[in-house]
């Protein structure tokens, strides 16, 4: 059923003339009429007397009449709720980022941003790296912070902010630190610390391993970098890590190295294709 109509009929009950309704609702009497006579075809009820130049309620009319105020009032309460939500989301901004997101210079994108823009408010939740084929389902309230391994994409919008690339993190004392670069297919024999799935790193690191001839061995599973160290400075195993998340984490008993093949991962800003907030475009807008 048509809000319109039942508003119109509700405005008609009161003013009783259609004349004034149509001038309440900016519209015209045919409109008016179109929509009593409508909404009577519907309801299979005849809503107002109209045997004489006045007209009046009919029982039937005088009868609904109240059910049909409550909903117009309810839709109307309904509307001004949603403008209130959108007022309130003009200036309200919401990044989902990586956990690392201090390693690289999207903080202080956020901070130039937060300068320029005071009346923003923004809020930063952390998460763990989407997969791509997550990407599809970005919610569009949000703008996230990630890494990607292919840039090739047509299903969002992004903002590069840097690139990153893959390194082998070793103990100083290993044979091939000493290396400038390192081929991966000499690591083969040892014992890797990979990070877990949930970082979206793994199977590309794994799959680059499968090109070089073999599988890792894998000894670890989580999500913290501070551990990978330790147990790699431990003589527990060695590392493949994207270079910015740890190069200003080194002990001097650990060394980074660039590996042979390489693998080149991508920190954007990322955001649904179509129309966005106020709050949305501004951040958008400040990082070209």
């Amino acid at each position: 059923m048509d809000i319109q109509k039942l508003a119109a009929f509700t405005s008609l009950a009161e003013t009783l003339s259609y004349s004034k309704t149509a001038e309440e609702r900016f519209t015209t009497q045919g409109n008016i009429t179109k929509q009593i006579q409508a909404l009577e075809r519907e309801l299979g009820l005849r809503l107002f007397n109209r045997s004489s130049r006045k007209i009046s309620l009919t029982t039937a009319g005088k009868n609904l009449l109240l059910g049909a105020q409550t909903i117009v009032a309810q839709w109307e309460l309904l509307q001004e709720q949603a403008l209130e939500l959108q007022r309130e989301n003009r200036h309200r901004l919401v990044i989902q980022t990586i956990p690392t997101i201090n390693k690289y210079h999207a903080l202080k994108l956020l901070n130039a941003f937060s300068r320029q823009y005071p009346e923003i408010d923004w809020r930063l939740q952390e998460m763990e790296n989407p997969q791509i084929g997550q990407l599809d389902n970005l919610s569009e309230e949000v703008i996230y912070f990630a890494r990607l391994f292919d840039l090739n994409q047509k299903a969002f919008d992004y903002r590069l902010v840097e690139p990153d690339r893959l390194m082998v993190l070793l103990p100083r004392d290993h044979p091939r630190a000493k290396d400038k670069v390192v081929h991966l297919e000499q690591l083969k024999e040892e014992s890797f610390l990979l990070l877990g799935s949930e970082t979206g790193s793994r199977q590309p690191i794994i799959d680059l391993c499968r090109k070089a001839g073999f599988i890792p061995r894998d000894n670890y599973g989580g999500s913290r970098i501070d551990m990978i160290l330790e147990l790699v400075t431990s003589h527990m195993g060695i590392s493949l890590l994207m270079e910015k998340t740890v190069v200003n984490q080194l002990s001097p008993e650990l060394v980074l190295r660039p590996i042979t093949p390489g693998l080149e991962s991508y920190l954007c800003f990322l955001r649904t294709k179509g129309s966005h907030s106020v709050a949305s475009n501004c951040f958008w807008n400040s990082l070209k």
